[in-house]
């Protein structure tokens, strides 16, 4: 039996878009290993996956800061200084890998792009056991496109002027990021870093760090990259580099959902028996960074929603965005719970109002619901998704704290109305289910593991 090692980012929306592929690899003999943070064995547990303890930071990234404020340094500066200089993290990195890699004796390994420096440490392993190595990318491509703005900006392909100047800003940003480090930290900078190691573990030219090429993460030539969503997201044309493979936008279906909110059958078997319009508003999982701009927010939408008996409102929030409102008598159209199974609601639903995150978005697209997307967080990857939805039409965009409730009203009034968002949706989910099948998953497969990345 084949054994295929996914080494996924420390966030949750880098787990859950894995587990089909996995399964679908899983039902066809092979065995899938998650090396994950011990938070998360419960969630690829739950899944039927095994999981082996990943502790620690992937190098080169500057979580030197990150890892000494967890350890309440008390004198910060110092100690990021000595961890730079000693190389903590990438040994402390390596160990790991190196011990997990010998227990599990993968034939195959999937990195994050998020954590893509791991690619320097599995290199030599690579070699000595004879593994292939990927790439796994859990976003459209952050690659530099010459007729496309980058993922983490709003703007539109027609938008020419401000997408070339600001490629070239993203450029500038990284140099300053390094000249500034450098200045800070004596020379020990992330790239210096990364060129060190790239050079010590023997690395070849032909996998050469793509430095100019990708303004968001370490990207490095010649290696396969497995994009977890569907080409046709992309504006168009995709610009897709040779080494890149769009897998889709795979949904687990089955995934297994916990600590679903008590109240949520009964709301929805009444909101089903009024036959009245059902949004449903979420904000993913990175909602304790953002809880003033969601209560912020919420406030517009239920106004909204006051104005607008007829129509039902499921959303969903973290705890402190449910205390905010707790002395708040909402209207009986209105339903704040602390979480539903999103993928059993969507097909009842007529506009799912997001943050953007491209989990939910591709869960949409997959149930054909129209998505009104307010990005939260507007130093990622919302943004991009955002734009790229309503360029295509199958959706709206906003600004979570420039709309007022009378622009809000008028988007949702326009998805529940304009049949062009149904039929664009249809006519995407009919393209991309022929063309993205689990014959073509387990092809690419196969081919990543009949020669390894290193030869």
């Amino acid at each position: 039996m084949k054994t295929i090692l996914l080494i996924p980012y420390f966030f949750e929306s880098h787990l859950y878009p894995t587990f089909q592929t996995a399964k679908t690899l899983q039902n066809q003999g092979y065995h899938v290993v998650y090396a994950i943070h011990g938070a998360y064995h419960i969630h690829t547990k739950s899944q039927g996956f095994d999981s082996v303890e990943l502790g620690g930071l992937p190098f080169g990234y500057g979580f030197e800061k990150d890892n000494r404020e967890f350890e309440k340094s008390t004198d910060l500066y110092l100690d990021i200084l000595l961890d730079k200089i000693t190389n903590r993290i990438y040994e402390d990195r390596k160990a790991k890998l190196t011990k997990i890699v010998e227990e599990v004796h993968p034939h195959l390994i999937l990195i994050d792009t998020w954590a893509s420096t791991d690619f320097i440490i599995l290199y030599p392993l690579a070699q000595k056991y004879g593994i292939s190595l990927a790439f796994m990318h859990l976003m459209l491509s952050t690659y530099r496109k010459q007729h496309s703005s980058p993922l983490f900006t709003p703007f539109l392909p027609n938008e020419k002027e401000v997408i070339q100047k600001t490629w070239k800003q993203l450029a500038w940003q990284k140099k300053n990021h390094n000249f500034k480090q450098a200045i800070r930290y004596l020379g020990h900078h992330d790239s210096k870093k990364i060129k060190q190691k790239f050079k010590e573990n023997l690395l070849p030219d032909k996998h050469q760090i793509l430095w100019e090429e990708n303004p968001y993460n370490y990207a490095f030539a010649g290696v396969p990259e497995l994009i977890f969503s569907a080409e046709e997201l992309e504006f168009q044309p995709s610009e897709k580099r040779p080494h890149q493979q769009y897998l889709g936008g795979i949904i687990y279906a089955n995934r297994k959902q916990t600590d679903i909110d008590e109240k949520y059958e009964i709301v929805l078997s009444q909101i089903i028996e009024k036959k009245q319009p059902l949004m449903y508003c979420a904000f993913g999982t990175l909602q304790k960074k953002f809880v003033g701009r969601i209560i912020l927010f919420l406030q517009k939408l239920f106004f909204v929603f006051q104005q607008n008996p007829p129509w039902q409102l499921i959303c969903t929030a973290s705890r402190e965005v449910r205390d905010a409102f707790q002395n708040t008598e909402l209207p009986n159209n209105i339903h704040l719970l602390s979480k539903v199974p999103q993928l059993a609601l969507l097909p009842k639903v007529d506009v799912f109002i997001t943050h953007g995150g491209l989990n939910s978005i591709q869960e949409a697209l997959h149930f054909q619901v129209p998505t009104l997307n307010y990005p939260l967080n507007l130093d990622c990857d919302h943004v991009g998704n955002a734009a790229r939805i309503f360029y295509h039409r199958l959706g709206l965009r906003g600004e979570i704290s420039q709309d007022s409730p009378k622009e809000i009203a008028e988007k949702i009034q326009e998805l529940l109305t304009n049949p062009i968002y149904k039929q664009n949706l249809q006519a995407f989910k009919e393209k991309t289910e022929a063309k993205y099948t689990e014959e073509r998953v387990l092809t690419l497969f196969e081919e990543l593991m009949r020669e390894p990345a290193w030869v």
